[in-house]
């Protein structure tokens, strides 16, 4: 019985004795062994994910396959670097499933990736599959960037003063309004990050109040200006 482990040749040498009764005839028969080793056809239909950008928090995921091309199944564990440190802190999050098991002969195993990013950066990583009876590991690399939002929001009065609003609740002052003015106040949303974003203006419904613009997208290194209009039409 040949249980190799090892891709490599193997020689082993073996002497067969037989002896008569009267010892008078001696047979000495040298044997050699060899055993070689044939890589089992088990591969991955791609060995690079490239994932979109991704807003930090955020999850994407991405499926692959595991096939296994021989008469035989095989049991596999899926090693990656989960989590990775930056700075002390955990950078990301990374999960395959399954991570480990047994795939069939002659099947393709889907593997789904799930990456999270948790810092504002570019990621590399390496992982392995590792089997059972195959001394080759299989290599899975993973590319991803996480990406936040950098924005300010400017609010504008009619004296052209300019104020930033925080990230908190900011009170709007229309200040003095007559019955049937309408007053204007302008907000500038500006990008300055390294992606396009979009926005969405959620207002309690009031007939006074409006909006020009309740939704739209901020362009790199752009503003989008909006127009927050009061109609008084009674004293309040």
């Amino acid at each position: 019985e040949y249980k190799p482990q090892h891709n490599a040749l193997v020689e082993s040498f073996y002497s067969l004795q037989l002896h008569t009764n009267n010892d008078q005839t001696n047979i000495n028969l040298p044997i050699l062994l060899v055993g070689t080793v044939i890589e089992p056809q088990i591969t991955i239909d791609q060995s690079v994910v490239h994932f979109p950008p991704l807003l930090l928090n955020h999850t994407s995921k991405y499926i692959i396959h595991l096939v296994n091309s021989e008469a035989r199944h095989f049991h596999f564990d899926l090693r990656d670097e989960m989590y990775q440190l930056l700075n002390g802190k955990q950078s990301c999050q990374l999960q395959y499933k399954p991570d480990h098991g047994i795939i069939q002969a002659n099947t393709s195993l889907p593997i789904q990736v799930s990456f999270t990013p948790l810092q504002e950066k570019s990621y590399n990583i390496n992982s392995t599959i590792r089997f059972k009876q195959k001394p080759e590991i299989l290599n899975l690399n993973i590319k991803a960037q996480g990406y936040a939002l950098h924005h300010t929001i400017h609010i504008i009065n009619d004296q052209i003063d300019k104020k930033s609003l925080l990230d908190q609740v900011n009170k709007i002052d229309f200040q003095q309004v007559f019955i049937y003015q309408k007053k204007c106040i302008t907000l500038e949303i500006q990008n300055t990050g390294s992606f396009n974003f979009d926005f969405q203006c959620i207002l309690p419904i009031n007939q006074m109040i409006q909006l020009s613009h309740h939704q739209g997208t901020v362009r790199v290194g752009q503003n989008f200006v909006i127009t927050l209009s009061l109609l008084s039409e009674k004293e309040c």
